[in-house]
């Protein structure tokens, strides 16, 4: 459960209404005409704030008091400090908000916390306000003045704070981005042969943060607790206690290339295969990939590599995930789970039988599978040895599964060729290969025992366009220009038809 917002704020704003109400000066806080007491725009965040900067306006109220209040001595009481009526009001009212906002405040969310100053935190004092309201009541001209009058006692006024809303996120975001954390579900570690703990995640609500420090800064508190949410994990170790996952239902393998150029690449395949191997799925459960692998972003370690985007091969963040999904997507076919969601590249891919892959990009497209068996499963990814291997693993193999498929429609792609003015004339480069496009149906033949069934969905795999780049500049010399590196992907082509059974740790294929 997220801590709660602070409900004290409203004591707060009620005394500071009467304060403006009893000055009789009716001002709002923070209105053109008051001055603020605010740290100077150049200063260091964490400096000290009896550096600000004051803007006071034209008749400030430093003159010499006179009149019925003054001449009793009355005295108020402003953020803590007392203020003397029959001295000079502005350097009394400065001193009170620089002790105001040196003073620091301590901000807890769960057991973590941090402090900063007022000032920091972004409370900005309108000053000028104070010292009119003041000076009216030392007038005897308003409420407060009357009020005042009427005796010597010292009467408490909270002070006038705003909040610079920029100022106070910045901090607040700062420190959520130390605080945040995913939920992670308990795991199964197949080198320990033992279950990982799960991990509660937990999410700074930021705008309600916001609030509770408004609320603090018009109460005068000194710690404020931040609204946190926590995600309770879907699954505890305690539960995948005794569960068994010795046996592989289905497994699949794919190459990666371990040339220099695709280090990147094959940093995110381990980076992303880490996220995967031992989740765990219960019995009609789901498990999506782009939940379990998460944003594919710099912060979380994904590196820039090559991704296809609408068919064409271009650098992005996390490129490679879709080798593990392809993957994982073939793994599940022959492990005979469900395939609740899946969509085909844009283009094939090298590395996996047409048919057998599965793209991912985040948020918007996901693999989804789930668990069909009466049994918990688990995922075992490795990679290694310029293989990628993924393995459904359980207490028992439930089916024999054959993938057949059946290419009913070839096209072929065109070519579009780009002229590059800055490039020396009859020099070319193959910057993208050019790729069919294939219209497909793909069987799965599930067979326990005896009893077989078969099930059936198409893939579609529009033509990739080739594209050559070409030098038109007649003036520059060949011998002295270096091309770019071209496409390095071989031609692609698919047989019209195949079926490939898994059987134990063979994968027997027929083509024709």
């Amino acid at each position: 459960m997220g801590a709660g917002v602070s409900q004290g704020g409203g004591a707060g704003r009620r005394a500071a209404l009467e304060w403006v109400v009893l000055s009789g000066a009716f001002l709002l806080a923070g209105a053109a005409a008051g001055a603020v007491l605010r740290p100077p725009a150049e200063a260091d965040p964490q400096a000290p704030c009896s550096v600000a900067t004051v803007a006071v306006p034209e008749g400030g109220g430093s003159a010499a008091p006179a009149g019925p209040v003054a001449a009793q001595g009355s005295r108020v009481r402003l953020a803590g400090r007392v203020i003397d009526l029959a001295r000079p009001l502005r350097p009394q009212v400065l001193a009170a908000a620089r002790e105001y906002l040196s003073a620091e405040v301590t901000l807890r969310a769960g057991e973590e916390s941090f402090s900063a100053t007022r000032a920091q935190l972004g409370a900005v004092v309108p000053v000028g306000h104070i010292v009119e309201g003041l000076e009216r009541a030392r007038e005897g001209d308003s409420p407060l003045g009357r009020l005042l009058a009427a005796g010597t006692d010292v009467h408490e006024l909270p002070i006038l704070v705003e909040l610079d809303d920029q100022t106070a996120l910045g901090r607040l975001i700062a420190f959520k981005n130390r605080f945040d954390r995913s939920v992670e579900s308990a795991r199964f570690d197949f080198v320990a042969g033992m279950s990982r703990p799960e991990s509660s995640g937990r999410h700074l609500m930021l705008y309600r943060a916001l609030a509770a420090i408004q609320d603090a800064l018009e109460d005068g508190t000194a710690a404020i607790d931040l609204p946190v949410q926590v995600t309770a994990p879907a699954l505890t170790a305690a539960e995948l206690a005794g569960h068994d996952f010795s046996q592989v239902l289905g497994w699949y393998e794919t190459p990666y290339s371990r040339m220099p150029e695709q280090e990147t690449r094959n940093y995110n395949l381990r980076l992303a295969g880490s996220f995967v191997d031992g989740s765990v799925v219960l019995p009609g459960e789901r498990l999506s990939l782009n939940e379990v692998i998460g944003p594919r972003t710099e912060v979380r370690g994904f590196k820039v590599a090559p991704v296809i985007a609408e068919g064409e091969l271009i650098d992005g963040i996390g490129g490679g995930t879709c080798q593990i999904a392809s993957t994982t997507f073939a793994a599940s076919f022959f492990a005979g789970l469900d395939l609740v969601r899946r969509k085909p590249h844009s283009r094939p891919s090298g590395y996996i039988l047409l048919g057998l892959d599965a793209t991912v990009v985040y948020p918007t497209i996901d693999f989804v599978l789930r668990n069909p068996f009466d049994f918990p499963i688990a995922l075992r990814v490795t990679v290694a040895d310029a293989k990628v291997r993924v393995e459904v693993r359980g207490a028992r193999r439930v089916y024999d599964v054959t993938f057949v498929r059946d290419v009913y429609q070839v096209t072929d792609f065109h070519e579009q060729v780009v002229e590059m003015p800055d490039w020396p004339a009859g020099v070319e480069v193959l910057s993208q290969r050019g790729v069919k496009g294939y219209r497909m149906k793909r069987h799965r033949i599930l067979c326990e025992g005896t009893a077989c069934w078969r099930e059936s969905a198409e893939s579609h795999y529009p033509p990739t366009t080739q594209i050559v780049r070409r030098g038109t500049n007649t003036s520059m010399s060949r011998d002295s220009f270096t091309p770019p590196k071209g496409d390095g992907h071989p031609p692609y082509s698919a047989d019209r038809h195949m079926l490939v059974a898994q059987r134990g740790d063979e994968l027997q294929i027929l083509r024709r």
